[in-house]
């Protein structure tokens, strides 16, 4: 409980916030300078959503064009450029804020329904109220180091502060603890402000919304990361150019063409460049306590 992706799970639990929100908010952080580093593969913030050996598969499928298992600069630049221009609808060249956010928000539309589906325990296509309730009771249990299930938030050692900062709104007396019934009806709350129709249950089209409220601060902090200008607007140059990087440096003959083998071979390399120093030489043995 310890590691970063507990306070994702646990966010998710208490907000509804998708993963990808967290994760591109994260992203979205990184300088464009970043664009060539060692790590390009792993951007989340710009338009590859580029991750691991199975997001190189998804790259063939979103640019090769012809499908000769191959993907040219030109197929690349141009597959780049019919996406800009779906959404920048004013065709000047300058991709608002707004445009932006409807770009993301078709892109992640994937990940939006695997959430609303992870909720959706009995798949009957909505969301009741015990279903959007569950996942926080049981990290709620989880959390809780009493049999009476209440969260004592100056008890949490080193998460205490984070915590108190993310929970803090559901502990309405403000005595430092959580109990249950203030996570029931903090989740209540949620839920009737988005069943918008009243009858006891989040739709889909009603899930998006909550989804889209919640991860708003990363669309805003991945249109920004793009924006390496901070004019307000992304450029196609700027919405480009991380995904034309990575390009770049995918293509290790510098033929103008990648091929199935060149993003095989950069998965291997990429896990051998973890290893790091590890095959440099015999490991050193730590010294035991009685020697130091």
């Amino acid at each position: 409980m310890k590691t970063p992706s507990f306070r994702t799970a646990l966010l998710t639990a208490v907000f509804g916030l998708a993963a990808i929100g967290t994760i591109a908010e994260a992203s979205a952080r990184q300088k464009p300078e970043h664009f060539r580093g060692p790590h390009a593969e792993r951007m989340h913030g710009g338009p590859m959503h580029f991750r691991g050996d199975f997001q190189k598969e998804r790259l063939l499928e979103r640019f090769d064009a012809n499908k000769d298992g191959k993907i040219t600069k030109d197929e690349l630049q141009a597959a780049l450029r019919a996406e800009y221009g779906k959404y920048n609808t004013g065709k000047d060249d300058k991709l608002t804020l707004a445009q932006y956010e409807k770009l993301w928000s078709d892109r992640m539309m994937e990940r939006r329904v695997r959430a609303f589906q992870r909720y959706d325990i009995n798949g009957d296509g909505k969301i009741s109220l015990e279903e959007f309730q569950r996942p926080m009771a049981r990290m709620a249990s989880r959390m809780s180091k009493s049999d009476d299930g209440i969260i004592d938030l100056d008890k949490m050692g080193r998460r205490g502060p984070f915590m108190k900062e993310r929970l803090g709104a559901i502990d309405t007396d403000k005595d430092g603890k959580i109990t249950r019934a203030e996570i029931d009806a903090a989740r209540k709350g949620q839920f009737e402000k988005y069943d918008t129709n009243k009858d006891g249950a989040l739709s889909a089209d009603e899930f998006e919304a909550l989804w889209l409220e919640r991860t708003q601060q990363p669309r805003v902090r991945s249109f920004q990361w793009l924006d390496r200008n901070g004019d307000a607007v992304v450029s196609f140059e700027e919405y480009s150019l991380p995904t034309t990087a990575l390009f770049e440096r995918l293509d290790r003959n510098n033929d103008g063409v990648i091929e199935k083998n060149e993003l095989q071979r950069s998965g291997r390399d990429s896990r051998q460049n973890r290893r790091g120093d590890r095959d440099d030489g015999p490991r050193q043995e730590r010294p035991s306590r009685n020697n130091r």
